[in-house]
């Protein structure tokens, strides 16, 4: 099995002509560890979380495939990366420079309301360089991350993994969101007063974490605002 680390920009509801929603996540892929001056390889792609099949790009719903990815630098710094359409994904690549801790991030509003709601969708992943990546708590680089792991570049099997939840990068406590593992075991677990929560995992593989954030608005064409994080963890 690949080390890879999966995010999950995006969790939508996809809009069919029947009127019939499937639920989709956009994913995107890299290695949780790099090297300075070693080229790092990021991949997209459109799915459900359950089976992972890659949808081909051409069908992917409203203008998902106009998203951003940033990369922040260790410095504090970030960019935009460059993003090239395959058939069912999009790639990407940078060079890490510096030791720290590198994040991607995704936040994108998509352009058509689902009904009366507008859905805006983001993710994040780490990619941890060196010996100053080796930091057990990184903190939010984007109020868009709603939830990260203690050591996600280390997660072992049968070892606990702590997850703290944030709201514009504070703990929040009594914060629900969903764990998805390998085997398809799924579990929602709620975070504590100082905004933490832990679990076990039994299986080895990709382990999908999405938290789902809903606000009724006024004055707006929608009613509704929700914002779907996703991010993946990785156990060895």
């Amino acid at each position: 099995m690949k080390k890879f680390i999966r995010i999950i920009p995006f969790a939508i509801l996809s809009l069919v002509p029947t009127a019939i929603l499937s639920a989709h996540a956009l994913f995107v892929e890299t290695n949780p560890t790099g090297k300075s001056g070693v080229l790092q390889e990021v991949t997209i792609y459109y799915a459900e979380p359950h089976d992972g099949v890659k949808e081909a790009v051409s069908d992917w719903w409203a203008d998902i495939s106009d998203f951003t990815l940033w990369l922040h630098h260790p410095d504090g710094s970030k960019q935009a990366l460059n993003t090239t359409p395959e058939n069912n994904h999009f790639k990407a690549i940078f060079t890490p420079d510096q030791n720290g801790v590198y994040t991607l991030t995704v936040s994108h509003t998509v352009n058509q309301l689902a009904g009366t709601t507008q859905y805006v969708f983001s993710a994040s992943a780490q990619v941890f360089v060196g010996k100053h990546g080796n930091r057990k708590t990184v903190e939010p680089v984007s109020a868009n991350q709603l939830v990260l792991a203690k050591n996600p570049h280390k997660l072992k099997k049968n070892k606990e993994v702590t997850l703290t939840s944030y709201e514009n990068k504070v703990p929040l406590a009594e914060s629900s969101f969903s764990i998805y593992a390998p085997e398809g075991w799924q579990k929602t677990v709620q975070t504590k007063s100082h905004g933490t929560t832990s679990f076990v995992p039994e299986w080895k593989g990709n382990y999908y974490i999405e938290r789902i954030q809903k606000e009724e608005v006024q004055g707006q064409s929608y009613e509704e605002l929700v914002q779907i994080y996703t991010t993946a963890l990785v156990v060895r």
